[in-house]
Formats: C-alpha cells, sequence, structure tokens
C-alpha cells in the first residue's frame, strides 16, 4: 500500500441561481392563482348558491396562496442557505493523506491568497485555518467545506474523531 495519496476530490455543487428563481417562480404561480380564485369569488354571479360558490372559490385561493408563501418561502431559505454554504467555486481545494503516518493535510486557496494549510492527526485535538469549516471523510476521499458566515478562529480547536477502517460509511470531523 502506498503511503501518501494525493486527491483533489470533486465537491459537491451549491444550489444555482437558477434553481432559486425557479421556486420564486413557482411561488408567484401559486399566489397569483389563489388571487385568480379570490377575484373569481368575488365577482362571479352563478344565479344558483352564488353565496356558497363564492365563498368556496375564496378558501381555495387563500389556501393556494399559503400553500404557495409557505413551501415557496421555506424552499427560497434552504436555497439560500445552500448557496452561501457553497461558497467555493474561487478556491482550489487539494489533499494529501499519509496512510502510514494517519494524518492528512488539507491545501485551500482563494483566488491568488497563499494556501492555507491544516495538518489533522487523526484522534487528536488540532487547530484548523479559516479556510477549511468541516472535513468529511469518506473512506479513502476527504471533502472539505469553506466557511459561509462564521469565519473560525485560527486558534479555535477542533476533536477530529476518525474511523481508519475501510467499509465504514463516513468519517466526520465535528466541531
Amino acid at each position: 500500500m502506498k503511503c501518501v495519496t494525493k486527491c483533489t476530490p470533486e465537491l459537491q455543487k451549491g444550489a444555482s441561481k437558477s434553481a432559486l428563481t425557479k421556486q420564486w417562480v413557482m411561488m408567484s404561480v401559486w399566489v397569483l392563482l389563489g388571487i385568480l380564485l379570490i377575484v373569481v369569488g368575488c365577482c362571479a354571479d352563478y344565479g344558483f348558491r352564488t353565496e356558497i360558490i363564492n365563498v368556496i372559490f375564496i378558501i381555495w385561493g387563500c389556501a393556494l396562496i399559503a400553500i404557495g408563501l409557505i413551501f415557496g418561502l421555506v424552499n427560497i431559505v434552504k436555497i439560500n442557505k445552500e448557496m452561501k454554504r457553497n461558497i467555493y467555486n474561487d478556491r482550489n481545494l487539494s489533499f494529501e493523506y499519509d496512510f502510514c503516518e494517519e494524518y492528512f493535510t488539507v491545501t485551500a486557496t482563494r483566488g491568488e491568497d497563499k494556501p492555507e494549510v491544516a495538518k489533522v492527526e487523526y484522534g487528536n485535538i488540532w487547530k484548523v485555518k479559516e479556510s477549511v469549516k468541516y472535513i468529511y471523510m469518506y473512506m479513502d476521499n476527504v471533502r472539505a467545506f469553506p466557511v459561509d458566515k462564521t469565519v473560525l478562529k485560527m486558534e479555535e480547536i477542533i476533536l477530529l474523531r476518525g474511523y481508519l477502517q475501510r467499509g465504514k460509511e463516513q468519517r466526520k470531523m465535528y466541531r
């Protein structure tokens, strides 16, 4: 078995602006349909039990507006969080894992900045640079996610609990 393995893992793609636009359009369609039903309910005259039918249309219209707003806003908030979490489009991340010494090195750069390196030893407490917030390990692969809202302090201590056995579904680092 080779001691050192270098990899540049494929990072998960974040939510795109098109997904956000699509969600806004869907929410708008639901709200407009609801407004249309309310207008129909208020203005239509059927001649036979008009009040009951109008109330039904108004209730359906209010329900469509409520459903559209609730689900639309919840999904928009989720998409916004996902977009903020995945701000690594301008980052170059590379990893070096030493199986013999049981540590790996994370190098993260943003544009022209100097590389920031965090050396991780399994089972020990270590310090992490600002560029990396979460490190997820899937067997021999390492995935790093940069900081979103809260910037980690250089001195912030993180406890890494890693499992070196193959076949484990996921190895995670918790802060």
